[in-house]
C-alpha cells in the first residue's frame, strides 16, 4: 500500500501533464506549416503559450536561443516533477534526469573547444547551475585538455575525462571524451536505480535496459565504422549490460560481427537499413524505448516509471520540435525532415 500511495499525488499531476503532450495529429499539423505558423500554433498550447508569447519574433529566428529556452523549460518541468515526489531516495533518482541536460552541455562545450569556436556561444548554454557549477565559457577557451580537467575538478566529470585522456591524445578526436562522459552517466543511472524499492527497480530495469541497449548499439556502430582499431581497448571501459543485449562476453571486431550479432537479438530488423539510413536506424531503436514507456505509463500500480516516462517523452517532444524548426529554417526536404523526427 505504501508503494502505491507514495506516487499517488505525482501520478495525478503527471496524468494531467501527459494530456498536454502534442499528439501525432497536432505534430502533423505543425509539420505542414512554416516557422511562423508553427510558433503561432504553439502559442495556443498550454505548455508553450508562456514561452513563445514572451519572446520577440526576431529572437525566435535565433534557433540555438529557441532551443535553449525550450530545454530550460523542460528542466523546470523536471524540477516540478521532483517536487511531486515525497521521498528523498526517489527525488535523488529523478535528479539524474535533470543531470542529463548538464551532460549534454558538457559534451557541447567539449565539441566547441575542439573546433576552436568561441564566438556567439552563449545561446548554446543554460547559464544557471543545473546540478553542478560549471563555467562552460572557460572550458571552451581552455588552452589544453588538462586545463579542462582542472575546470571540472569538483564535479563527477573529472574522472571520465581523465579516463578518456590517452585516447584523446592519441587520436585528437573529441569522440572519446564525449563517450566516456556518457558512460559515466549511464553507469550512475544503473547504480542509483539499484537503490530503489523492488517494484521501482524492476520498472527502471526495463526502461534503463533499453536505453543502455540503444547507447551500446549507437556506440558500437560509430566505433566499428570510424575507429575499428580501438574497439578492443574500449570494450573494457564502456560496454554495459542492457535489457536484450549483454556485450560483456562478445568480441565484435568488424562491421560483419556487429551485424551478425544484432541479427540474433530483438533488434534484428536494424540490419536491413543500418548501413544506408542512420536516421531510420535511430528511430527504430527509440520506438522500442517509447513503446516500453507507454506500457509502463498506462499500467498499474503506480511506480517511479510514471514520472520518468513522462520526462523522457517530454524530452522527445522538445527534440522533435527543435528538429522541425531547424528543418523549416534550412528548407530540408520533406523526407529528410520526417526521418529526423523520433
Amino acid at each position: 500500500m505504501l508503494e502505491i500511495t507514495k506516487y499517488s499525488f505525482a501520478n495525478g499531476k503527471i496524468r494531467a501533464m501527459l494530456s498536454y503532450l502534442l499528439t501525432k495529429e497536432e505534430f502533423f499539423s505543425l509539420y505542414m506549416k512554416d516557422i511562423d505558423g508553427i510558433i503561432e500554433e504553439l502559442k495556443n498550447k498550454k505548455y508553450y503559450r508562456n514561452i513563445f508569447s514572451k519572446i520577440h519574433k526576431k529572437e525566435l529566428e535565433n534557433l540555438p536561443l529557441t532551443e535553449k529556452i525550450l530545454k530550460k523549460n523542460d528542466i523546470g518541468i523536471c524540477r516540478k516533477i521532483k517536487n511531486f515526489i515525497p521521498t528523498r531516495r526517489e527525488k535523488e533518482f529523478i535528479s539524474l534526469f535533470i543531470e542529463k541536460y548538464e551532460v549534454e552541455q558538457i559534451k557541447t562545450a567539449l565539441s566547441l573547444w575542439h573546433k576552436k569556436v568561441s564566438n556567439n556561444i552563449h545561446n548554446f548554454f543554460i547559464e544557471e547551475k543545473i546540478v553542478h557549477k560549471i563555467d562552460y565559457k572557460k572550458i571552451i577557451d581552455s588552452s589544453s585538455y588538462d586545463e579542462i580537467i582542472s575546470l571540472v575538478e569538483k564535479t563527477p566529470y573529472k574522472k571520465p575525462l581523465i579516463e578518456a585522456k590517452n585516447f584523446y591524445n592519441e587520436e585528437k578526436s573529441i569522440f572519446y571524451p564525449e563517450i566516456f562522459v556518457d558512460i559515466y552517466y549511464y553507469k550512475k543511472l544503473i547504480e542509483e536505480s539499484q537503490k530503489l524499492s523492488k517494484m521501482d527497480r524492476e520498472v527502471m530495469k526495463r526502461i534503463i535496459g533499453v536505453i543502455v541497449d540503444i547507447e551500446n548499439i549507437r556506440f558500437l556502430f560509430r566505433i566499428i565504422k570510424y575507429y575499428p582499431s580501438k574497439i578492443s581497448k574500449l570494450y573494457s571501459f564502456i560496454i554495459l549490460e542492457g535489457k536484450y543485449i549483454n556485450l560483456k562476453e562478445k568480441k565484435l571486431k568488424t562491421e560483419k560481427d556487429f551485424l551478425d550479432f544484432l541479427s540474433k537479438t530483438p533488434y534484428a530488423s536494424l540490419t536491413e537499413f543500418l548501413n544506408s539510413d542512420y536516421y531510420k536506424f535511430e528511430n527504430f531503436l527509440y520506438q522500442i524505448l517509447y513503446d516500453n514507456i507507454h506500457k509502463i505509463l498506462y499500467g498499474f500500480p503506480f511506480t517511479i516509471g510514471t514520472p520518468v516516462g513522462y520526462m523522457i517523452l517530454k524530452e522527445r517532444e522538445t527534440k522533435n520540435l527543435i528538429s522541425l524548426l531547424y528543418g523549416k529554417k534550412y528548407n530540408w526536404e520533406r523526407e529528410k525532415l520526417k526521418m529526423v523526427l523520433k
